[in-house]
């Protein structure tokens, strides 16, 4: 009963704060969507208000982060439940604060050209790799590419903050088969601080008859997307790695993201009594061994986005600060005395954010990974 009760207190507390989170980031936004309609766009204060915001969601990330490093400390020390009941509520912290984030980059970026990296309109290398007919290159557009079973359909949902069941969400379970490429829009006040103009598209795998390994990068038309995501919920198999390589070639930004680490983590608990910051740095390890660039690699449960311990929020960062680096800001932002998120120290750069955070991961993962 007492152990019970702790794990009610634990979830009532951290959804509590998870409320409080949500509301005080929707007021955030809600306040930046309605100051440039109150102030001059040629006003300091207006100037200034984008940054600010992003300063306050990065900070709010950091705190998450730190945080999340104490519950470990405390957990290394024998303190009880500190890695469930300050996990879990920094966990949904940091995930909110990693949406919100990528949302308020949104609203700076100007989508009225292509990415930079797509071919130039009436060039050879458009007349080779065109756009497809069914994308819009004048919105924000993400792929995600995964087997049946990887979770790509929960990943769409959850980047778009919704729940399988809610409405709107992208259909999950088995016998979901992608079989061609089907775009997801936020919805609710997401899509309304986004102004609608982004898209999380569902593509169909590659390898198949219809969507042949040696022109898939054409086919699907990777080149005119701000990112592409490979899911996957075990190994990365070799028609991933060479698509990966072309796309290196076209500068066209990819995720490597490893699904389900939470299963693996409560597997490997109850199967081999091994800690969660063991599994997770050997599945880290093992990706890594395998080639995969560490800063192009994000463990995550799509399922359970406020886990702490993975990289849910690094990845909503990630394809933030790279569609913010294709795409470039809207006029208004670059007028001389704006302030931007990545060259006036209110954010740090995107290598040394990624590198940061897995520094700090490591160090806090190797004691546990050595007392095993």
């Amino acid at each position: 009963m007492a152990l019970e009760q702790t794990w009610l207190g634990i979830a009532g507390t951290a959804l509590t704060g998870l409320g409080s989170t949500v509301n005080g980031l929707h007021s955030l936004y809600g306040l930046l969507h309605q100051l440039p309609s109150q102030l001059s766009p040629t006003s300091h204060e207006w100037a200034i208000t984008p940054a600010l915001a992003g300063g306050v969601v990065s900070g709010t990330a950091a705190l998450a982060s730190g945080m999340l490093t104490a519950a470990k400390i405390g957990a290394g020390t024998g303190a009880t439940f500190s890695m469930s009941a300050l996990g879990f509520g920094v966990g949904c912290v940091y995930a909110s604060a990693g949406l919100a984030y990528f949302v308020h980059s949104l609203l700076r970026l100007n989508t009225s050209q292509p990415p930079c990296h797509a071919p130039k309109e009436g060039s050879e290398d458009a007349a080779q790799y065109p756009s497809p007919d069914w994308l819009n290159t004048r919105v924000l557009n993400w792929a995600v590419i995964g087997c049946v079973g990887s979770g790509k359909s929960t990943l769409i949902n959850s980047i778009r903050g919704l729940r399988a069941r809610d409405p709107d969400s992208a259909p999950v379970g088995v016998g979901h088969t992608t079989t061609k490429p089907r775009p997801y829009n936020f919805t609710g006040e997401l899509a309304k601080l986004t102004n609608n103009m982004a898209r999380i598209w569902d593509l169909p795998g590659a390898g198949t008859r219809d969507w042949p390994c040696a022109t898939y990068i054409r086919d699907a038309g990777l080149r005119y997307f701000d990112g592409v995501a490979f899911v996957t919920s075990g190994a990365f198999f070799e028609v991933d790695s060479e698509l990966i390589q072309q796309l290196l070639e076209f500068k066209v930004p990819y995720y490597l993201v490893r699904n389900k680490v939470d299963q693996d983590v409560i597997n490997n608990i109850e199967d081999n009594g091994v800690s969660v910051e063991a599994t997770v740095s050997g599945i880290r390890r093992e990706l890594l061994d395998n080639a995969c660039d560490p800063a192009r690699t994000f463990l995550i449960s799509a399922k359970h986005p406020e886990c702490a311990y993975l990289d849910f929020g690094l990845l909503l960062r990630a394809m933030a600060l790279d569609v913010s680096r294709i795409r470039g800001a809207l006029p208004e932002f670059q007028k001389e005395g704006m302030l931007t998120l990545t060259t006036s120290g209110v954010l740090p750069e995107p290598d040394t954010t990624l590198e940061k955070h897995r520094g700090a991961a490591a160090a806090a993962e190797a004691p546990a990974a050595a007392a095993t």
